[in-house]
């Protein structure tokens, strides 16, 4: 009789612990359902987008790289389609900017390339910060895309692929 109630108290303390497995893995989103809800884009609020810059001196080519990468963020925001259809706005906007540093992540820079040859040339690496990219947009009415002029939007996008192995700032010797 002590036989039987030992396993039984075992069956039911097994019982139990499954049961309790099994609850916790449906209240825990696994990698795979983790994903953004319906109609809403995945990705990243800080998303790495590469540019190319160049200029006179080292910090204007950086100022330029930066400023490309974010141009290329700001069309994927808006969509191809939009981001072609308001050019001369979206020029206007980036030539307008005199300090990029708000719209990107500080101490997120990778250095890809850099050259000086005649003139300094980076290709580099930032993260992005959408918020502040999106709402400079749409504050200058440039819509399109998941800047739709609604409040309270949550913008994210993918991280561009890397184009090589990036390097970083301490292993660049700039003659």
């Amino acid at each position: 009789m002590r036989s039987r109630e030992k396993f039984t108290r075992y069956l039911l303390y097994t019982a139990v612990l499954v049961l309790l497995f099994a609850a916790m893995s449906c209240s825990t989103p696994g990698k795979a359902s983790a994903g953004p809800a319906e109609g809403k884009p995945s990705g990243s609020t800080e998303p790495v987008y590469f540019g190319y810059g160049e200029g006179p001196g080292s910090i204007e080519a950086i100022q330029n790289a930066k400023k490309d990468a974010v141009q290329t963020a700001a069309a994927d925001l808006l969509g191809r389609a939009a981001a072609n259809g308001q050019k001369e706005e979206l020029a206007y906007f980036f030539n307008s900017i005199n300090d990029i540093e708000p719209y990107v992540i500080a101490g997120s820079q990778e250095t890809v390339e850099s050259r000086n040859d005649d003139g300094f040339y980076y290709h580099l690496g930032v993260r992005v910060n959408l918020e502040v990219l999106a709402s400079k947009l749409k504050s200058s009415d440039i819509l399109g895309g998941q800047i739709d002029g609604k409040e309270g939007n949550i913008y994210r996008l993918s991280d561009q692929d890397s184009p090589e192995k990036p390097v970083s700032a301490a292993e660049i010797s700039t003659p």
